[in-house]
């Protein structure tokens, strides 16, 4: 009894102290009183402030649906767009409408913003048809618009529907010679009228860039100082008058190939050409080539492609020249016969070892497209071209297409360890009929991906240094015969599976492989 009273006792003098205590400190008090009034105050103005930030997106939306975005802009900005725009169209496709006349089309503004500037149509792209009467109109409207200086790329096509034969209208063709002191870039890859005919002299001071389909006329194009780039589609482009030693890109379409070469040893400074030559036709009698084994030297030269028929004119052009800065050849032969033969091959060769003593750079990228050589015979070749960082072989070997003999030659840990082909080699793209073991393919991969950390044994098993090989970052399989994925480990989808894994763990190790299935094509 006692006890429980002296607890309340002691309960009460408790509280009786802490109240003492409080009301010993009023000031306290009052101060947290205001202190909790500030924290909801501001908490209501941290929810005020969200709803009208809320509010004002809102708004601002509202605005800007009321008001086009590209009527705040400058005229200058919008016709800055309106450039790209017209840029990133490709002028040599006839068969859209010009991006000048759908602009023109979206509302009145942008159309008056579009004809009153005169940068929009200095490209002019159009396609003559028998519509006589209208185009020369258009035409004279379009160049109006150009205004009276400045640069003009002409590309122009003529409508030749099956059986009927067309020419641009004599007045539009007069029209567009009157400006060629104009003319920046100049390509029509038809037939020409006869007004195109002038056999004076003719000065094109701005002209850079020349694409023309030859007729039996001297065109004169020597008094264009800045030419870099000429396109020729027809049999003798040598009828065109043309400082061709001053030509950096030069492609000659449906050429005779002696006329081809004689047009190579012109380019000094060449720096990409393509030849898709043929040898039907006698020679016309004003080409007179170089002695046998005069070779001329094109020092500047980084990209070659040549398209042949079956192989029979390559070993002409290949022997005649010396490429010491050659990085990127292609040759597409459009079928393999016994009068073509591979005699190529070992030219090819000669003029890859006469290259890299007189030069710093070595081809690089080599690309072989319907060859047809047997799969020993491109062994044999690319065992002489070491340097290649990236081939590509698109029906290039015939027979039942790539086997595990080439595979194996691209592995370092082959039958000659440290002995393989193409040791730089980075990508590598096949397309044709395969008869290889994928998880041999895999290996060869692999086996080139840790060859550095090899070398160290390499050394201690021969006593001799380890040759440098490169992993293979890309391969890409393109195969025909479908049912090689039906045969073999494949047909066991645990073997599918190890594939697969393998593959994948490849990948992350920066190795992409890849194969795929497609339609059997020779294009």
């Amino acid at each position: 009894m006692s006890s429980s009273s002296d607890s309340s006792s002691g309960s009460d003098s408790s509280t009786l102290s802490i109240t003492t205590r409080s009301q010993r400190n009023p000031a306290r008090t009052a101060v947290k009183r205001q202190i909790a009034l500030c924290n909801l105050h501001i908490s209501d103005l941290h929810f005020a402030l969200k709803e009208a930030r809320a509010k004002r997106t809102e708004l601002n939306a509202a605005l800007n649906a009321t008001t086009p975005f590209l009527a705040k802009l400058s005229l200058e900005v919008i016709c800055e767009i309106f450039q790209h725009v017209v840029d990133a169209r490709d002028p040599r496709d006839f068969a859209c409408t010009p991006p000048q006349f759908v602009i023109g089309r979206v509302c009145s503004a942008w159309r008056t913003i579009s004809r009153s500037s005169p940068t929009l149509w200095r490209t002019v792209v159009i396609r003559f048809d028998n519509r006589r009467t209208r185009q020369p109109k258009l035409l004279e409207e379009w160049l109006k618009r150009a205004g009276q200086a400045g640069p003009l790329r002409f590309y122009l096509s003529i409508a030749t529907p099956k059986g009927v034969w067309n020419t641009a209208p004599l007045e539009c063709s007069t029209m567009v010679l009157k400006l060629m002191h104009r003319w920046e870039v100049f390509e029509c890859t038809e037939f020409l009228a006869m007004a195109w005919h002038s056999p004076g002299p003719m000065s094109f001071p701005r002209l850079k860039a020349l694409s023309l389909r030859y007729e039996p006329f001297d065109y004169n194009y020597l008094l264009a100082p800045q030419l870099r780039s000429v396109t020729v589609y027809g049999s003798q482009p040598q009828r065109l008058r043309l400082c061709w030693d001053q030509l950096e890109t030069v492609k000659l379409h449906s050429v005779h190939v002696r006329e081809a070469r004689w047009v190579v040893r012109q380019m000094v400074q060449a720096r990409e050409v393509l030849l898709d030559v043929h040898c039907e036709g006698p020679l016309p009698p004003s080409i007179v080539l170089d002695p046998a084994g005069a070779q001329k030297r094109l020092p500047h030269l980084l990209t070659l492609e040549i398209r042949d028929d079956a192989g029979r004119s390559l070993s002409g052009i290949l022997l005649d020249i010396v490429v010491p800065a050659l990085q990127t050849l292609t040759i597409v032969t459009r079928g393999q016969n016994q009068a073509g033969g591979t005699e190529w091959c070992a030219d090819l060769v000669d003029m890859y070892r006469r290259s890299i003593t007189t030069g710093e750079s070595m081809l690089t990228t080599l690309t072989l497209k319907q060859c047809a050589l047997r799969e020993i015979e491109v062994i044999q070749l690319l065992h002489c071209l070491p340097s290649l960082t990236s081939l590509d072989l698109h029906h290039a070997i015939s027979g039942g297409g790539m086997s595990d003999d080439l595979i194996d030659q691209l592995n370092p840990s082959n039958d000659h360890p440290g002995v393989c082909i193409l040791p730089f080699l980075r990508r590598l793209n096949y397309s044709g009929p395969v008869k290889f073991d994928a998880d041999n393919a895999l290996f060869m991969l692999s086996e080139r991906l840790t060859w550095g950390d090899n070398r160290a044994k390499y050394k201690a098993l021969f006593n001799k240094e380890a040759p440098v090989v490169q992993k293979i970052e890309e391969m890409r399989v393109e195969y025909q015969n479908r049912e090689y994925f039906r045969e073999g480990e494949f047909s066991n989808p645990n073997g599918v599976g190890a594939f697969y894994e393998r593959k994948v763990e490849l990948k992350t190790k920066g190795v992409n492989f890849d194969m795929v299935w497609v339609e059997s094509t020779r294009t």
